[in-house]
């Protein structure tokens, strides 16, 4: 099914290409024309097959990069008419969004009713008195801004991160010129009621700070979460665990199916009770991309298995893909979607022959262990460093000893969350020993993301030598394109694509470096930081923001 690979591989290639480019559409044109070209004259060639194949791959990455086009261009349609212009808005507020700030400031998002997009809403004065709406219709004027964001160099673009979310902007307005009434129930209103409601029960049987993470790593609700903690997941690299994805597809699955198995229910009559609880946990933690990526792989691998069909994990990766980057092209530009991707296209290519490899020298179930936190951890190395600039050296260790731990500590509060819903005082006995386990693991994480080489900064770093890298992983692994190479010639081209990689990358530190000076987008202040030629860094005002937000880590460092 390389094939298969390859071809949603370029779609995705192209559909990312239209987004973050300027390029224009006449390019596309002219690229899809040549392949249209080439597969018309392929007989021509002494290697028809091939010139074929080439073909059908740029007309398939020009049919992603429309596909990217059409839903920047619609975007960019509705933003001239809307922005800087005054205007009545209506639409419904998205349940569990709402969130009263300090200062008398209520925010939440709106589904806009006259399209399909979001938009950021904050309301001013907001009266003690008055209730807080949890959903409903609301009506008033504003003007729709771009959302804040801070032009910095190593920053992700605000415009990205707004159209990876399906938002235009933020409007600001007074509470005494809106109006809140109410508004539709629908299946996602039902739905974070019952979060709400679970995230209530762990806050009534455990302290604040377990309450806050297992509603992050249950629900998805990471707002309360404490910034020390995200640190040190971040520092082990282990902050995937934060994201509802793979890991609580798979150990729902697995609990619902030993309930089911219990019973004398078999493959084939588990499907659908599996799929419609599936479905019940993306409405309550929201259609988040990750969650949906693993819940539909789940699906069609226990379709697969229900029907006695040989599994192809590459197809179902592949049509996965396909199919959500189809209903939403810009999804390919939200961090977790590429990450989350990534990381189960490594278990899915990398973990056998890396788990082989280390049978040689360690025990079954350990070298299992490390394999699965190898092997998901390879292909993420350059987006890693590329979205956050850090790179963990002690994730293989933290994976190895901490997953276990909060595998148990998921399995055990999803568990006592669904019993408590009908048997309170059962459920409980599985939360209370969660949170000791729980207690345990951060102890744990404490420990090793405070370790002095556990964790280093990598600055910018050229494509050329992610491209290097990933030649280098094909050659090891013997994955296509290099797949019909001969041992010795990958062997070479292993070692060579290691060698230019360790040079580029020594150039890129060690290069002689010219006076700069960057000017700082910090919100107050005229922040400078100075890079002299014998690499010393000097920093004039780091600016300062109202409130709790800390410039210096928030923008200054990244």
């Amino acid at each position: 099914m390389n094939a298969i690979l390859v071809a949603v591989c370029c779609f995705a290639l192209g559909d990312y290409a239209a987004l973050t480019s300027q390029l224009s559409i006449y390019l596309a044109i002219i690229v899809f024309l040549g392949g249209v070209l080439g597969a018309l004259t392929s007989h021509y060639f002494v290697q028809r097959e091939k010139a074929f194949t080439l073909s059908c791959l740029i007309m398939i990455l020009s049919a992603g990069f429309f596909s990217g086009w059409q839903a920047k261009t619609a975007r960019q349609k509705v933003l001239k008419i809307l922005y800087k212009q005054e205007r009545t808005l209506w639409g419904e507020i998205v349940p569990g969004t709402v969130k009263l700030r300090k200062h008398g400031y209520l925010t939440f998002t709106m589904f806009w009713q006259e399209t399909s997009y979001k938009i950021k809403v904050i309301l001013s004065k907001w009266p003690n008195n008055r209730k807080v709406p949890f959903y409903g219709k609301v009506i008033f004027k504003g003007v729709v801004e771009p959302a804040n964001g801070f032009a910095n160099p190593g920053l992700p673009s605000q415009e990205q991160k707004s159209m990876a979310t399906n938002t235009l902007g933020e409007v600001r307005a007074t509470a005494q010129h809106s109006r809140i009434g109410p508004g539709r129930k629908d299946a996602w209103y039902y739905g974070a009621i019952l979060s709400k409601r679970l995230q209530k029960l762990l806050t009534r049987n455990m302290s604040a700070q377990d309450s806050a993470l297992l509603a992050g790593m249950v629900l998805g609700e990471k707002n309360s979460i404490a910034q020390d903690v995200l640190k040190e997941f971040s520092a082990t690299g282990i902050i995937h665990l934060l994201a509802v994805s793979g890991t609580h597809v798979a150990l729902l699955m697995g609990f619902v199916l030993f309930l089911l198995g219990s019973l004398g229910i078999k493959a084939k009559g588990s499907l659908l009770p599996v799929g419609l609880f599936l479905v019940g946990y993306v409405i309550i933690c929201g259609p988040r991309p990750s969650i949906l990526r693993a819940t539909f792989i789940g699906l069609a691998l226990l379709a697969g298995k229900a029907f006695e069909r040989q599994e192809d994990t590459t197809a179902v990766w592949s049509g996965t893909l396909l199919f959500l980057l189809a209903i939403r092209p810009c999804w390919i530009l939200d961090i977790g979607f590429q990450l989350s991707f990534l990381a189960t296209g490594g278990l899915l290519w990398f973990y056998e022959p890396i788990k082989s490899l280390l049978e040689k020298v360690l025990p079954t179930a350990l070298s299992g262990l490390l394999a699965v936190s190898l092997a998901a951890q390879l292909p993420m190395v350059p987006l890693l460093v590329h979205h956050f600039h850090q790179l963990s050296l002690i994730s293989p260790l933290a994976n190895l000893i901490v997953v276990p731990l909060l595998s148990l500590v998921l399995t055990a509060t999803m568990s006592g969350l669904l019993i408590s819903l009908g048997l309170p005082l059962i459920g409980k006995l599985f939360l209370l020993p969660a949170t000791q386990v729980l207690g345990g693991a951060l102890t744990i994480i404490k420990f090793l993301g405070g370790l002095s080489y556990g964790n280093c900064s990598v600055g910018s770093t050229p494509n050329i030598l992610w491209l290097f890298y990933y030649v280098f992983l094909a050659a090891v692994f013997n994955f296509w394109p290099l797949d019909g190479f001969a041992l010795k010639r990958r062997q070479y081209l292993a070692c060579c694509c290691a060698g230019l990689f360790v040079l580029g990358a020594g150039w890129n530190y060690f290069a002689p470096r010219p006076f700069t000076v960057y000017f700082l987008d910090v919100g107050q202040g005229d922040c400078a930081l100075v890079l002299t030629p014998d690499g010393h860094s000097i920093m004039v005002d780091t600016g300062g923001l109202s409130g709790d937000f800390d410039t210096g880590e928030k923008i200054v460092l990244s």
